[in-house]
């Protein structure tokens, strides 16, 4: 059996009320307690390194976690860390840029209830990131409500649903169904690689500022952010839009060797300047494109860059990179969808016909990336199945649980043949 490193860091799932609301203070061996079944996978030890309230996670405690895991990797074939919901994405994106060389599988979890109250998704949750961590898989990862999330796409879209994360514009990794764990990834290729085996670099530079952009903002603040930070995330407007007489500010920012990344304020499909005037002028600022990184993502790898390049070239280079490329996706399993479609239907003359706006940029079936294109071979599909069954109600309902997992054969196997590819 495996030997898996336990390091408990608080969170929700570590609380108890204290008379004056929930704080972290179950001990690591306690949170064991609860799932004494995963003794029969593998062999566990347990860390209790911090035991804090999430939302007062800052870089020194995330450096922590990143040491913690080298003092102990050569003991260890993998690590489970458990850690508040709040700011989970953050620390899962910093350590994928802080460990590098990592061979073994990092896998960070947590729970919307503390582990001790009835109906918990902290013993599920728990239970799932050992029987990850037991996988021959590395990188860091982010295990929660049964599905597994490359920790550079971890985004907490709930407050208080149990299905609190999505994997924001690249696909789940995989699901556990059934106590068996269905991959969705078959390769995925880590940049985060050096020749000097496993080591850390924990520096993350935080002299940085992220701003939301809002019809009617005052832009004197960045006089401000051009005399206080050395790195800027500005989260635009739609595909990445500006406001015209912003781009000066950008400009002085730049100018003085401040690094400026310009991001989407929504979620999927990312930033595209080549569109709009108004975009097509970033592109001739020495200013970095966020494409379709997550503000976590970018905010993490930020401050780890701006420590570790000199110059705003490196950066840039550095920050246009993918951490990870993905190389290819398994068309024999269940294919895994983020369940941030909209559904929308109406009565037609055929009845009932649905529309499925594609809201990310998977690659469905190895050829398939336009989005426009796969919306219409959707609604093609759905208009075909309803022509076959006739049934309504079951059309809904099945594409409506494509997200929970729709097998490649009756859904990318109808894509690619559709369209004869």
């Amino acid at each position: 059996m495996k030997n898996i490193l336990l390091i408990a860091t608080g969170g929700t799932i570590a609380s108890k009320d204290n008379g004056n609301g929930l704080t972290p203070s179950i001990d690591v061996n306690v949170l064991l307690d609860y799932i004494p079944v995963i003794r029969q996978k593998c062999h566990v030890t347990g860390i209790s390194l911090m035991n804090i309230d999430s939302s007062n996670m800052d870089t020194s405690h995330i450096s922590s976690i990143s040491e913690c895991i080298m003092n102990n990797y050569n003991d260890y074939d993998g690590f489970v860390i458990t850690h508040g919901t709040d700011t989970c994405a953050y620390t899962a994106a910093a350590l994928s840029y802080q460990l590098i060389n990592l061979s073994k599988p990092v896998i960070l979890t947590g729970s919307q209830l503390p582990i001790d109250v009835e109906k918990t998704d902290a013993v599920m949750n728990l239970t799932n990131a050992f029987i990850y961590s037991c996988e021959d898989i590395s990188g860091v990862f982010l295990a929660f409500s049964e599905k597994l999330i490359k920790g550079t796409c971890a985004k907490k879209i709930k407050t208080k649903s149990f299905d609190a994360f999505e994997s924001i514009n690249f696909p789940y990794i995989a699901a556990i169904r059934n106590n068996i764990v269905k991959y969705n990834i078959n390769t995925i290729q880590n940049i985060m690689t050096s020749d000097n085996g496993f080591h850390i670099k924990t520096d993350m530079c935080t002299d940085i500022a992220v701003i939301r952009l809002f019809p009617g903002m005052n832009y004197n603040i960045f006089d401000y952010l051009n005399s206080s930070c050395r790195g800027v995330i500005i989260e635009g407007f739609g595909i990445g839009g500006m406001p015209d007489n912003i781009t000066e500010h950008i400009h002085r920012l730049t100018v003085n060797g401040i690094c400026v990344v310009v991001t989407t304020q929504c979620l999927y499909e990312g930033v595209n300047w080549e569109i709009y005037e108004v975009g097509r002028n970033l592109t001739k600022e020495n200013v970095i494109n966020g494409k379709s990184m997550t503000i976590e993502n970018l905010t993490m790898k930020l401050m780890w860059s701006l420590a570790h390049y000199k110059n705003i070239t490196d950066i840039k280079d550095f920050m246009e990179k993918e951490l990870y490329h993905l190389l290819s996706v398994l068309q024999n399993e269940h294919f895994f969808w983020n369940s941030s479609f909209n559904l929308i239907y109406k009565h037609g003359k055929y009845g009932m016909a649905y529309k499925i706006y594609f809201c990310n940029d998977i690659n469905l079936s190895g050829r398939l990336r336009d989005g426009k294109r796969a919306d219409q071979l959707l609604l093609l599909l759905i208009q075909l199945q309803y022509r076959q069954t006739g049934d309504e109600s079951h059309t809904f309902s099945t594409l409506y649980h494509a997200h929970e997992g729709f097998h490649a054969s009756q859904f990318v196997g109808y894509l690619t043949g559709l369209c004869g590819l």
